[in-house]
């Protein structure tokens, strides 16, 4: 039994995909390891989700379970650190970030590991980690259906459509951050005009991770309905509902992404430079009216 095993580890070395970011740069580690999966149904998956980064992201798909994947959490978030223990801190590690870079350079070399974006055509039957933001690439219909399933399945999706009409509003860090920033608040005010004028009958509603930051942004829109729920049920509603005002953000992404899966039948106003990303991705539109801003 055990030589069995060893023969399977080195003709089928067990994969890992290591991913950053919240439930869209999740959604995208999911689906490439899908289709990674099903080119080398013998190869062992592990999506390894990183809570590090500007903002410390939490593991929204634990609970989804299929075959040859499984999905994991490094807890490897570390706060900003002040003052002179941040200086020593940065004096003590380069050294060890000056040889961590050193054997991750012989490794990407020899295709061990692979860094590259979109990482597809790197991969080889030895490679071991890929590391990478998994969005710049085609996702082929048969992953979608897989894991719009695995998503009902395991994590109460409710994929049947939603008579809503849907703003999302996506500040949370894009408030702090200074290489990214929200959707400019005049270019979201006019296209909620004209959607709001297309669509008289239907109440507005917006969903935000920030709801108390929403009126400052978009004062107008105080009136609204702010909706403040999970990512997962965020996700739900943007992509089962009838009208939808896209951000820029991958889960507004995903949320297009899943809806033309489902088939639903909808308008969908989209931002011209996430269109682009869609155009990318996939080249099904289903149902969709795309109108872009």
């Amino acid at each position: 039994m055990k030589t069995k095993t060893l023969i399977k580890f080195l003709i089928h070395p067990p994969l890992q995909i290591h991913c950053w970011g919240g439930l869209g740069s999740q959604l995208f580690a999911l689906a490439f390891a899908i289709e990674v999966a099903t080119k080398s149904p013998k190869r062992q998956i592990s999506i390894i989700a990183h809570t590090s980064g500007v903002t410390q992201r939490h593991l929204e798909l634990k609970l989804i379970k299929l075959p040859q994947i499984e999905i994991f959490q490094i807890d490897d978030f570390i706060s900003q650190v002040k003052g002179d223990k941040q200086s020593h801190l940065s004096i003590s590690m380069s050294f060890l970030n000056l040889s961590r870079k050193l054997v991750k350079s012989i490794l990407s070399t020899l295709q061990f590991l692979v860094c590259s974006d979109p990482p597809d055509r790197k991969i080889k039957p030895w490679t071991r980690q890929v590391r990478s933001h998994y969005f710049r690439r085609p996702i082929d219909g048969a992953s979608l259906i897989l894991l719009t399933n695995a998503l009902c399945e395991y994590l109460s999706f409710d994929p049947n459509p939603k008579g809503n009409f849907v703003l999302h509003c996506r500040l949370g860090d894009l408030l702090t951050l200074e290489n990214k920033l929200p959707l400019e608040a005049s270019r979201v005010r006019k296209v909620t005009i004209e959607a709001k004028r297309i669509f008289k009958g239907i109440k507005l509603e917006v969903a935000s991770d920030s709801p108390s930051e929403v009126e400052k942004y978009l004062p107008e829109l105080s009136e609204a309905l702010i909706i403040k729920e999970s990512p997962l049920k965020t996700l739900n509603l943007l992509a089962t509902s009838r009208v939808l005002i896209a951000s820029t953000s991958k889960l507004s992404l995903w949320g297009v992404i899943l809806g033309i899966a489902i088939g639903i039948e909808r308008t969908v106003f989209i931002p011209h430079e996430m269109y682009d990303e869609l155009c990318a991705i996939t080249s099904s539109r289903s149902s969709t009216n795309f109108i872009l801003y």
